[in-house]
């Protein structure tokens, strides 16, 4: 599985286009000299010598002002959950391998135990953030272009008021012209369902004296069986089902 193209805010949509026509837009050559005063009500794209431009924010630090390109997050977010798993199959083994010591050879494996479940929780919380980042964004998009032809969908900020799997099943179907994903790829929808039901417990663990013994076992059983290559396939399949080629591989010739 090869690594993706990294792209930035708004980078091949309409939107961007748009930007570059409006009067509230400066764009500036990577290599330009950064006045903070005049970019205060506009919006800034940064020209690459390659002639790549990108929309971005100007950052003050100490004395300089850069001129910072700003990620897409869905993409962001996938790209470091997948750096992430080469580091889960090494410590995993490792965690393994110390587990099956002798007795006599044994350690508490704390180093083992926090290196994993460390490296595991950063791959779900950031493979989730990329997820729900997708979805709110299509939503978001859709919503307003849904607005503006006088569709019947009223929606209150639905980004934050409906459960994710709620925008699967009620407003995804609806602005994507009835395709739903979750019964044409159910393997693939049952791999999320495990991803956000793991996020949650992991979000929502307690450290007070309430310890639940099953819970506990349970969470960490899921954990060492979890899945990072079929989550990752499982969150670009659904991507792909809805946006085809948002989300490419790399053209490089690297794969790491």
């Amino acid at each position: 599985m090869k690594h993706i193209k990294k792209k930035f805010r708004y980078e091949d949509s309409d939107l961007l286009i748009e930007l570059k026509k409006s009067r509230n837009t400066l764009t500036f050559n990577i290599d330009s000299k950064i006045d903070r005063r005049i970019l205060k009500d506009n919006y800034v794209l940064m020209k690459h010598n390659s002639g790549r431009e990108v929309l971005s924010f100007p950052m003050k630090f100490k004395n300089d002002t850069f001129l910072v390109p700003i990620p897409d997050y869905t993409l962001m977010f996938y790209n470091h959950a997948y750096l992430l798993k080469p580091s889960l199959i090494n410590t995993k083994d490792k965690l393994l391998k110390a587990l099956r010591k002798r007795s006599s050879e044994r350690t508490l494996c704390d180093y083992e135990i926090y290196t994993y479940f460390g490296h595991l929780s950063s791959f779900i919380f950031n493979l989730y953030c990329s997820l729900e980042s997708y979805v709110n964004k299509c939503i978001s998009q859709r919503c307003i272009k849904v607005s503006k032809q006088k569709d019947k969908i009223e929606l209150i900020e639905p980004q934050k008021n409906i459960s994710l799997f709620d925008k699967f099943k009620i407003i995804f179907p609806q602005i994507y012209d009835s395709k739903n994903f979750w019964s044409e790829h159910t393997q693939y929808y049952q791999c999320i369902v495990d991803l956000h039901n793991l996020r949650d417990e992991l979000a929502h663990t307690k450290a007070d004296n309430d310890f639940n013994k099953t819970a506990e076992v349970d969470l960490f059983q899921r954990l060492v069986s979890f899945n990072p290559e079929g989550s990752l396939i499982a969150v670009r399949k659904l991507i792909d089902h809805y946006t085809p080629g948002y989300m490419v591989n790399c053209d490089c010739e690297e794969d790491f």
